[in-house]
């Protein structure tokens, strides 16, 4: 049981981490929808930043904004999304580095060994061993 869900938390670590997302391409359709307002795109340093802006009715029938924002890093990969309904803040809806730390905190949690979690550490990628320098390898 305990390698079952070792080996499924394995899986769903490197298909989050290869994982490209929902590609700008993709989005920029949306724009040709009656609904959709607004569409802006930013780039700045290594990272590109799309925002479309929709119009939706709410539970009382009043139109109201709805603000997406996509955030991607040099990888083209889609790091954050985050929305915002009405004159209310963002929220991220999802997160890479949150989605990624989370799913490598509870695979290595399972790892019985301090020894086993670092050959598991090992195997990482770069980028991912860089994770378990923070409190999830503890």
């Amino acid at each position: 049981m305990l390698n079952e869900k070792i080996q499924i938390l394995t899986d769903k670590l490197i298909a989050t981490y290869l994982a490209k997302g929902v590609q700008p391409s993709d989005i920029a359709d949306t724009v040709f929808e009656d609904n959709y307002v607004d569409m802006s795109l930013s780039k700045k340093k290594n990272l590109l930043t799309m925002t479309f802006t929709f119009e939706e009715l709410d539970d009382e029938g009043q139109l109201i904004l709805n603000v997406m924002r996509y955030t991607y890093n040099e990888a083209k990969q889609l790091d954050r999304v985050e929305q915002k309904v009405g004159k209310s803040r963002y929220k991220v809806q999802w997160d890479r580095y949150d989605d990624l730390m989370s799913i490598l905190s509870e695979l290595l949690s399972l790892v019985p060994s301090t020894t086993a979690r670092e050959s598991l550490i090992e195997t990482l990628p770069q980028d991912l061993k860089a994770f378990t320098n923070s409190s999830i390898a503890a």
